[in-house]
């Protein structure tokens, strides 16, 4: 065999070998997360399983721990009755339109002849008209619950007219709008039932305060008078003559990453370094390079990390994992293989050193047995290439050629034992 071709075959021989296994170690493997790390060095737990409820409308294929990704009847599909897929005609498992209760099929009723929804109406036969759904078939044969009611509640800022079973959808006075207190709602200037602006209590105003003179909520502010400033709301009348809370705390957790600064009672908006942070267990905030407190990568547990381990030595997350193919991996390299020999001497210390050698491009190539010769005619005539001086020249040319000169030798490559 070419000494090239057999290095060349070591070679990726010894490459495949450490690409066995993959690395998981940087990655959740147990059995909730089932992450792994994949061939673009991300841990993921995509279309990993260990039961069936870890597939969506598939089930998992439990001699690969893989979810099925298509299939060609409902055998790979999630059939039960919570489930309901199959298979359908573009081999997608899908559990659209299934059913088995007509609590399954929104405002329509289950066809349990099929054991799917029906999908239009010709009348409210086909149609949801319990009281909870108050479904009914409209003008486009499709079943809706919108507009019918059976009682006030089910109308939004309306009343729901009983004689017809439909909320009322435009007002001349507040007679058709809801104006208890949970609602407050009213028949605004474009005949339309509206809550907005309409008060009875602060907690009616969201950070404004209820003017309880007229019943509205303030809508600006001049001061901080107008605005909820209480604990809670913590709102303030900000430059542009708006109540808001934005940024104002009484409490650190008022402040998401940041702490509160009490003395402003503002919370911290940059940082110099972790003291204006959140560096608390359940919040794990730090001041990151661009001087701004994140919580972003910082973990104390695994759980905190999503499909990554967390580096307890750092206490942030790992962000990456070394691949390592389950197959032999077809790779675009080359491959180094080292030559045998840079000089014939290298050649007889690895091979026969009866033998000449010469070393081309790194291999031993073998010329022959020392103190051979190829045999040739024997000389005739006189002179001194006769016969009988034949002992003679053949002793020097030995000493003075055969050593020196294979030109006139056949060259063979030489097999490894």
């Amino acid at each position: 065999m070419n000494k090239k071709i057999l290095f060349l075959i070591l070679g990726l021989i010894v490459l495949s070998i450490g690409m066995v296994s993959a690395d998981d170690s940087n990655c959740q493997t147990d059995t909730g997360t089932n992450a792994y790390c994949n061939a673009t060095n991300v841990c993921s737990s995509l279309g990993r399983c260990s039961w069936d409820s870890d597939c969506g409308d598939y089930l998992c294929d439990t001699t690969t721990n893989y979810c099925f990704d298509s299939c060609t009847d409902d055998s790979n599909c999630q059939t039960d009755t919570g489930t309901n897929a199959y298979c359908n005609a573009t081999n997608v498992c899908s559990s659209l339109g299934r059913c088995s209760w007509d609590s399954d099929c929104g405002d329509y009723l289950c066809d349990t002849t099929t054991n799917y929804c029906y999908d239009s109406c010709t009348d409210d036969s086909n149609c949801q008209t319990s009281t909870g759904v108050n479904a009914y078939c409209n003008a486009t044969n499709v079943c809706s619950s919108l507009g019918r009611c059976s009682w006030d509640s089910d109308c939004g800022d309306y009343l729901c007219n009983t004689t017809t079973n439909f909320c009322y959808d435009s007002c001349t006075d507040d007679s058709n709008c809801q104006t208890d207190t949970g609602t407050n709602a009213y028949c605004n200037a474009t005949n339309v039932c509206s809550s907005l602006g309409r008060c009875s209590y602060d907690s009616d105003c969201g950070e404004y305060l209820c003017d309880t003179s007229i019943g509205y909520c303030y809508d600006s502010c001049t001061d901080d008078s107008n605005c909820d400033t209480s604990a809670g709301g913590n709102a303030y009348c900000n430059a542009t003559n708006v109540c808001s809370s934005l940024g104002r705390c009484s409490y650190d957790a008022d402040c998401g990453d940041y702490l509160c600064d009490t003395t402003t009672n503002f919370c911290y908006d940059s940082c110099t370094d972790d003291s204006n942070c959140q560096t608390d267990t359940g919040t794990n905030a730090y001041c990151n390079a661009t001087n701004v407190c994140s919580s972003l990568g910082r973990c104390s547990y695994d759980s905190d990390c999503g499909d990554y381990l967390c580096d307890t030595t750092t206490n942030f997350c790992f962000d990456s994992c070394v691949y390592e193919s389950t197959e032999t991996d077809e790779l675009d390299i080359d491959v180094v293989v080292e030559s045998e020999c840079d000089t014939p001497r290298d050649c007889v210390d690895l091979y026969d050193p009866r033998y000449r050698y010469v070393c081309d491009e790194g291999e031993c190539l073998q010329r022959g047995l020392l103190g051979k010769r190829p045999p040739r005619s024997t000389s005739s005539g006189s002179g001194m290439g006769a016969a009988e001086n034949e002992g003679f020249f053949s002793k020097l040319w030995e000493k003075l050629f055969w050593g020196r000169s294979d030109s006139n030798l056949e060259t063979y490559a030489v097999e490894s034992g």
